[in-house]
């Protein structure tokens, strides 16, 4: 087995994208995010993105994040779960 296919056996899980629409505070959202270890994406308009987290593989993870950021249940924004999309 060579090294390239060994390092493929053990390839990291798949992270999961959330499409987030920020509906007030945008700028205060984006920084607990990006404080939080997310990595955001312009995802078309001025107010959505597409957030991953490196260690985020599932919905569950992704809401346990959120929750610790303070976020999951904030009126201040919408958030869509999109396991595995690129």
């Amino acid at each position: 087995m060579t090294a390239r296919s060994r390092s493929h056996l053990h390839r990291e899980p798949d992270a999961m994208t959330l499409h987030i629409q920020m509906l007030h505070h945008g700028e205060r959202i984006r920084k607990v995010l990006r404080d939080h270890g997310w990595r955001l994406d312009r995802a078309g308009g001025e107010s959505s993105y597409s957030a991953r987290h490196p260690t985020v593989t599932d919905q569950a993870s992704a809401r346990a994040r959120l929750n610790a950021a303070g976020l999951l249940t904030s009126p201040a924004l919408r958030i869509e779960f999109a396991p595995h999309a690129n």
